[in-house]
Formats: C-alpha cells, sequence, structure tokens
C-alpha cells in the first residue's frame, strides 16, 4: 500500500541510491524530506537540493511508484511539492537501482538553480524540458537585460528539447511541431517574428503591454514560435 505520509522499503532503497552517489556527485541529498500543505504532512523519499527550475527553484523531490500506480501518487503530494517551490517526480519501481551515470542523465533533465559557482562539474541540463507554462511566466518576467537573457536561453532549450524529440518521434510534416514550434528554420522563424510584430490584430490585443523594450523584444521572440 502507498502512503502520502510514510515511505515504503522501495522509497528508502531508492534514497540510499542517491545518497551513495551524493558526495561523488557533489550534491546535497535530504532523507526522508517533509513538506507541509493544508495543514497536512507529505514526505518524500528524497530532495535534491539547488535543481528544478524557474517554477520550482527549491529542489527536486521524488518518490517511488507503488505496485499498482494510483492518482494518489501525482495527487496532493505533487500539490504540496509545487506549491512550495519544489520540481515531484515518481521513480518507477523497476529501476530504484541506478548507475551514477544515470544519476547524472536524470539531474540533466532540471536546471542548477544554485550559485553558479557551485554547479557541479557533470552538470549541463541538457535534457531540460521547459513547459509552456515557464515559458510565458519568464516571458511576463523580462524587464531588463539579465532576466530577457533568462528568458532566451529557456526558449533555445524549450526549441532544443523539440529537435531531440522530433529525432525519435517525428510530428507531421505540414502542421507544428511536438512542442507547437511551427518554423524549423532561422529563416522562417525570423520572418514570422517580424510577421507577427507586424499584425495588427495582435498589437492591438497587446496595446500597452510591451512598453519596455527588453519586454517588447522577448515578445517579438515568443510570438515567432507560434506565429505561421
Amino acid at each position: 500500500m502507498w502512503h502520502n505520509d510514510r515511505l515504503s522499503d522501495n522509497d528508502i532503497r531508492y534514497a540510499n541510491q542517491w545518497k551513495k552517489y551524493a558526495s561523488d556527485l557533489g550534491i546535497q541529498v535530504i532523507s526522508p524530506f517533509e513538506l507541509t500543505h493544508d495543514n497536512k504532512t507529505y514526505i518524500y523519499a528524497i530532495c535534491i537540493k539547488h535543481f528544478g527550475n524557474h517554477l520550482a527553484p527549491n529542489g527536486v523531490v521524488g518518490r517511488v511508484e507503488g505496485k499498482e500506480f494510483t492518482s494518489e501518487q501525482c495527487g496532493k503530494i505533487w500539490v504540496a511539492a509545487v506549491e512550495n517551490g519544489y520540481a515531484p517526480h515518481n521513480q518507477a519501481i523497476g529501476v530504484i537501482k541506478f548507475s551514477i551515470e544515470d544519476a547524472k542523465q536524470h539531474l540533466d533533465m532540471y536546471l542548477w538553480m544554485g550559485e553558479d559557482r557551485d554547479r557541479p562539474r557533470f552538470h549541463t541540463g541538457q535534457f531540460f524540458s521547459p513547459s509552456q507554462k515557464e515559458l510565458e511566466f519568464l516571458e511576463s518576467e523580462v524587464v531588463d537585460r539579465k532576466t530577457f537573457l533568462r528568458f532566451v536561453k529557456v526558449l533555445y532549450a524549450d526549441k532544443a528539447d523539440e529537435t531531440r524529440q522530433e529525432a525519435y518521434n517525428p510530428s507531421l510534416s505540414h502542421g507544428a511541431g511536438l512542442k507547437g514550434w511551427e518554423h524549423n528554420t532561422i529563416e522562417d522563424y525570423l520572418e514570422a517574428c517580424v510577421a507577427s510584430d507586424e499584425d495588427t490584430e495582435i498589437n492591438n490585443l497587446e496595446e500597452g503591454v510591451s512598453k519596455n523594450p527588453y519586454r517588447a523584444f522577448a515578445r517579438f521572440l515568443y510570438r515567432g514560435k507560434y506565429y505561421e
């Protein structure tokens, strides 16, 4: 039986694997890890600090799935994590033993949210897959050079992730890509950026939104992703 408020033997085995590699990887693993939400306590097998994304900057938390999957395993326990700024994940019961290379690959699915000087040497974030919600959040937060570059880095990661996915599971040739990109060449993309900026209907809807030049340029680049 899987429970929100206590760990299984598989959770403990999974946590021990992470703790075994923590020193060699240069990461901080907390186990067990507790969060409180709506006056209820939720327990996670692990919390890996300083990895996550811009909507969940506090760390990655995880549990092992039960023998039979139930909605509870990604229900309130995930809500508690997200509301507290953590990125939740569930580990399949068949892969609770893994190599240190597997651990590195898993953490490369997240961004390093700590100080740059403290970033583990192995980490590249090459498999990071930003959500549309995260892109929209970062675009809305652009106010200066720093926040603009932060947005562009994640926009780039979004396209790189789509390119990886398309290599294994191509979408229809006449439609948008798996993550919504309408254009695959730089020429077509920039043409779409310009066309969307010249679209009077769009500009009327967004009048006054982009008075800040950094925000305006971020919006210019983001609209080119979807504009046909």
